[in-house]
């Protein structure tokens, strides 16, 4: 007998089979244009799952496989159930039309997708900040996102050409802190207004920009104005902006820039992976926040 046949939900809400229609449309939330028009998405897995989870981001909906049901998992349902989260046991050949990995240990979830409309006054608001500009590769963006949270910062934007964040390979790129991780979009002209307004400072990485040990140098001698050599770094919002791999951040940006940072690397490698570079940086200022 299969150990993990013993996981069976007592609490389903439907039968084994999900109507046509009600398929239909789960299937739909795997495109950007079906998540649009339903405002919802799916997280697969317990790791994703347990995220939600703990930033207190319940589904909708959860449906469970019970043949891929063990014991991390079964607990994870449990906890869903604790606060009322409907549950449904589906088909095999249901649950895998709307799974994309391998082995999503028996969980998929409904979630509904957030509001990544760009509010001046919240973003003005945020004291550390992720600036990603035309990143389209999922893994890229994925892994920034996860960074930006582990690193203290409390808002993402999404500049120009970005690959949808609630993209399944994005998801599972951020290892789930897509949930905890505050998201919005946001054009050039409203990156100027936020820097113009906000007093928000951008930092852009360069390969002619400043070595490492003058990134966090700031004072009288950043401005014409002697008034602000009173404005610490600590007591003033910066952003961190990361371009496309293959071009950095646009002109437009480098334009609005407080500061251009040179990354330190051996003379062998061209240029790094976008997400390590930003990763580097957030880190490094991270790091330099913690010792204030």
């Amino acid at each position: 007998m299969n150990h993990k046949s013993r996981y069976l939900p007592v609490e389903s809400s439907s039968s084994a089979r999900l109507e046509r229609a009600d398929l239909n449309r789960l299937v739909s939330l795997k495109t950007k244009k079906g998540r649009r028009k339903e405002e919802l998405f799916l997280a697969e897995g317990v790791r994703l799952l347990e995220e939600a989870l703990k930033h207190r981001q319940l589904p909708r909906r959860l449906f469970l496989y019970p043949p891929d049901i063990n014991d991390r998992s079964q607990a994870l349902v449990e906890s869903f159930r604790s606060k009322r989260v409907p549950t449904e046991t589906i088909s095999s050949r249901d649950f895998h039309r709307l799974v994309e990995t391998k082995s999503p240990q028996g969980l998929l979830g409904v979630f509904n997708l957030p509001s990544l409309e760009f509010d001046f006054q919240q973003a003005s608001q945020s004291r550390r900040v992720l600036v990603a500009e035309n990143i389209n590769d999922p893994g890229n963006l994925g892994a920034l996102i996860r960074s930006a949270l582990g690193f203290g910062f409390d808002l993402t934007l999404l500049v120009g050409d970005c690959v949808e964040p609630f993209n399944a390979k994005v998801i599972r790129s951020t290892a789930g802190t897509v949930f905890g991780c505050r998201m919005m979009t946001c054009n050039l002209e409203q990156m100027r207004s936020l820097i113009d307004d906000s007093g928000l400072r951008l930092l852009v990485t360069d390969v002619d920009g400043e070595p490492e040990e003058k990134w966090f140098e700031f004072g009288a001698s950043d401005s014409a104005d002697s008034s602000d050599s009173t404005h610490s770094q600590e007591e003033g919002s910066l952003a961190v902006a990361v371009g496309a791999e293959s071009i950095g951040a646009s002109s437009e940006l480098r334009e609005m820039s407080y500061r251009k940072l040179r990354i330190s690397q051996s003379p062998l490698l061209e240029s790094l992976n976008a997400s390590i570079a930003g990763s580097i940086v957030m880190h490094r200022l991270y790091v330099h926040d913690s010792k204030l």
